[in-house]
């Protein structure tokens, strides 16, 4: 169910959790977005069109991905290029008695691979109009968001790759609402956001192990402004930036027939900056080195222990 402010968009949740417990990945990189527990927004702002398959982990994870993944993980996986391919959409949607309620166009084009190289690029435009039911209010964020998005493959070596991604995303959404005050009078939020993002993979395999090693960052920058219906005056704003760097390195091997074992680290820097924050801005650093054994001593049991220090 969509609601109509940024902050409050019904959350994700798996066996009952909290949201701020469900982990939400793409391409097995954590989303930089709303400082907030929301989760169902992350998930709105994903193309479709540019992905594989949507992997649900249910149950704690958090040894592998930390305490925000006690309640599961949820992981995007995109397109990978090496078949040239061109898709081209568009939609249009009504809903019965209120008419047009928004629209899409957008275009998928993966390349050949051209020796060890090939490529893709997702691009579009989303736009969705008010609905109001009361006249006055609307039921969710309404307006247009272009996200483009590009990935290249290079294969090194045998069953080596480099994956480099690059995305960017621009809202321009407005809500209407009630204020909180005594008086209740219908009042306009407009959002002027756009998050970039970047990621540089080294990926590989060998007879019974891989591994992966992978930086990444987003920078994700949230504006808006406030205005009263009524006489069109501007009553309040605010601004917030959320970035954040990732080095992160895995590798699994095989230990005969029956284990499976995992090891990894992360170490990361995350920045807020904003009029709401604390000296207008705050950063934490992080460090996670983990252990995983997927032991099977019988067909009918699979015991994993695992440690995880962070």
């Amino acid at each position: 169910k969509p609601t109509g402010s940024m902050a409050m968009d019904d959350n994700v949740r798996i066996r009952g959790s909290k949201s701020n417990h469900v982990l939400i990945l793409i391409d097995g990189r954590r989303i930089n977005g709303e400082a907030s527990s929301t989760t169902a927004r992350e998930l709105e702002r994903i193309r479709m069109d540019n992905v594989e398959r949507v992997e649900v982990l249910k149950g704690p994870a958090s040894a592998l991905y930390g305490s925000d993944a006690i309640g599961g993980v949820i992981n995007v996986i995109t397109r990978s290029p090496g078949k040239a391919q061109l898709e081209v959409y568009a939609n249009y949607r009504v809903l019965e008695g209120d008419g047009d309620i928004g629209n899409s166009i957008g275009a998928y084009f993966q390349s050949d691979k051209r020796g060890s190289f090939a490529w893709s690029l997702a691009a579009g435009r989303n736009y969705k109009n008010e609905l109001s039911f009361d006249g006055k209010t609307s039921q969710y964020l309404y307006g247009e968001d272009i996200p483009v998005n590009f990935k290249g493959v290079w294969d090194v070596a045998k069953d080596q790759q480099i994956k480099l991604e690059l995305g960017y995303l621009k809202e321009n959404l407005d809500s209407n609402g009630l204020s909180t005050g005594m008086v209740k009078q219908v009042q306009q939020t407009r959002y002027d956001n756009k998050r970039m993002d970047y990621s540089v993979e080294y990926t590989g395999k060998k007879e019974n192990w891989d591994w992966q090693l992978r930086y990444y960052g987003y920078e994700y920058e949230k504006n808006y402004d406030v205005y009263q219906i009524s006489n069109g005056a501007q009553i309040g704003s605010n601004y917030a930036k959320n970035r954040s760097n990732v080095l992160e390195g895995r590798a699994t091997v095989g230990i005969g027939e029956k284990n499976l074992f995992t090891g990894g680290f992360e170490v990361g820097q995350q920045k807020l900056e904003g009029d709401r924050i604390l000296d207008t801005e705050q950063s934490a650093d992080r460090f996670a080195v983990y252990f995983q054994d997927e032991w099977t001593p019988s067909d009918k049991w699979l015991i994993i222990p695992a440690v995880r220090i962070e």
